[in-house]
């Protein structure tokens, strides 16, 4: 990895070049430069520089690119050829065309890479300087080209620019790219993302978010998506956040009212990204939580749940959550004993208003989580079985109670004390006898 604060160290530029001959070159480069002999270092960096750039026209002829294929048969002609004057124009030309047709540089790179042509030529050929003068580089204008020409070129690979978005683009629409952040991060590993520059980074990212949150895309897409925002912020940390202050905001604001649902989404699959905004995006989402529509409740509200800045308006949106909305929050959340929906499901069972609810309740709420209760919600389940006629003649109770009393909350005994204690003796008779059955 190419150090970019400080100097840098030069054995470590000559492995971050990809292709062999260009790298053959560099160490030949890197040699030079140890040995003071720094025209030859510049000279053999251009040399790396131009094998290079034809290795990348050579990629991309591979993946289709009918313009590289025409350079390549251009450069062949020439070499065939043996045509000096054509090859000389080829080499003056190339950085030109690496950053216009094919977007391997930028602007600002390109006019880096032509000081080192320039040098290069300085320091070939003779008539580049007076009879009596001879062109001697410093150690510094060296070691600058050999650092930009490998961190500019050689060591990325053969799409930067707009063909580099749209690929990465492709590649995450695409339904075979991985919903899983581990695998993403792996995908992308030996892509257009390993050593990109700051504008790919950041255009890619602003298109997931948007693509996420302002057109219509299904779940998967969604996942794939969210997969690839975590990969892009795992492997390009400090560029992430800088796009995320400065854009995730912009972005959510322009989300239709009715569809606000799409950010809560969004917090769902990447959670930490709400960190990032602003006051009148959270006030507004804040608000959708606490008073989200029924069909959104169970993947919005856990989301919210998730989130610490707006789980004071989950817990209020809670509160209003029935015994069936409350059975699938937990089944979605893979049967995960929230402690939020233990006391939900307690606070339903102390409120039943039927048998059918209390059994409901008792049956699929309380019995299954019975060991993630609190000793108050053990006390709290007796009393309300003793003062709410729904639940002491609900068919299930002797389960219930049996399900609370294997857990252990509270010791065998006491729990058995209390029962006898509010005259509910016979919902226990069933697990006692079978407890005075092992003796």
């Amino acid at each position: 990895m190419i150090i970019r604060h400080g100097l840098a160290d030069l054995d470590e530029l000559v492995l971050c070049c990809r292709e062999e001959k260009a790298r053959s070159y560099v160490a030949e480069a890197v040699a030079c430069y140890h040995a003071g002999a720094f025209r030859q270092c510049i000279v053999a960096t251009w040399i790396a520089v131009v094998y290079d750039f034809i290795h990348k026209l050579q990629e991309l002829d591979l993946t289709g690119d009918k313009n590289a294929r025409t350079k390549i048969e251009d450069f062949e002609k020439i070499c065939e050829a043996s045509d000096v004057r054509a090859s000389l124009v080829f080499e003056r030309d190339m950085l030109d065309v690496a950053r216009d047709q094919f977007e391997l540089i930028t602007s600002l790179e390109h006019a880096d890479l032509v000081r080192l042509q320039v040098d290069r030529n300085r320091c070939a050929h003779l008539s580049m300087n007076t009879p009596q003068q001879v062109y001697q580089p410093t150690a510094e204008l060296a070691r600058s080209h050999l650092r930009n020409a490998v961190e500019y070129l050689l060591s990325r690979p053969p799409v930067q620019g707009k063909a580099a978005l749209e690929r990465l683009q492709t590649e995450v629409t695409s339904e075979y790219f991985p919903e899983e952040l581990d695998l993403a991060i792996r995908y992308f590993e030996n892509g257009p993302l390993k050593r990109p520059r700051e504008s790919l980074v950041r255009n890619f990212l602003v298109s997931l978010l948007k693509r996420f949150l302002l057109e219509d895309v299904d779940e998967s897409t969604q996942r794939r998506h969210a997969a690839a925002v975590g990969a892009v912020r795992y492997m390009h940390h400090d560029i992430s956040q800088r796009v995320l202050t400065q854009e995730l905001s912009k972005i959510m604001r322009s989300v239709e009212d009715e569809e606000v649902w799409k950010m809560a989404d969004l917090l769902r699959l990447v959670p930490d990204v709400w960190e990032f905004l602003e006051d009148d995006v959270s006030i507004k989402i804040s608000a959708y939580f606490r008073d989200m529509p029924d069909e959104r409740l169970v993947p919005d509200l856990l989301a919210a749940l998730d989130v610490p800045a707006f789980k004071k308006e989950a817990l209020a949106r809670l509160d209003s959550v029935g015994r069936r909305d409350l059975y699938d929050l937990i089944r979605a959340d893979q049967e995960e004993a929230r402690e939020e929906f233990v006391e939900r499901a307690v606070e339903l069972y102390e409120a039943s208003g039927s048998f059918e609810g209390a059994n409901f309740i008792g049956l699929r709420l309380i019995a299954p989580f019975s060991q993630h209760l609190q000793p108050d919600h053990v006390t709290r389940i007796i009393v309300a079985a003793s003062t709410n006629d729904q639940i002491s003649g609900s068919f299930n109770l002797r389960s219930v109670f049996e399900k609370i009393r294997k857990a252990e909350v509270i010791p065998t005994g006491e729990f058995d004390e209390r029962v006898r204690m509010h005259n509910l003796s016979d919902a226990l008779a069933s697990s006692t006898k079978e407890d005075e059955g092992q003796f």
